[in-house]
């Protein structure tokens, strides 16, 4: 099964999107950890958030999860 470019450009546009309005203005807020990073809840919240506008698939949801709880 192939995706056409069109289809390819619509995704990417719609993530990109997501990081510049919703992602961005997220992570530069207070909710961060000694080490800077995003603390749990941030981070579960954002998920949310990208399974809502359909973003986030669940093999990179997978993926998520071992990197911030490995």
């Amino acid at each position: 099964m192939s995706i056409g470019a069109e289809r390819i450009a619509e995704m990417a546009a719609k993530g990109e999107n997501f990081v510049c309005t919703v992602v961005s203005p997220d992570e530069q807020g207070p909710r961060r950890d000694c080490h800077d990073r995003p603390i749990t809840g941030l981070f579960v919240e954002l998920k949310e958030k990208a399974h809502v506008v359909g973003v986030l698939m669940q093999h990179t949801d997978l993926e998520l999860d071992e990197f911030f709880h490995a």
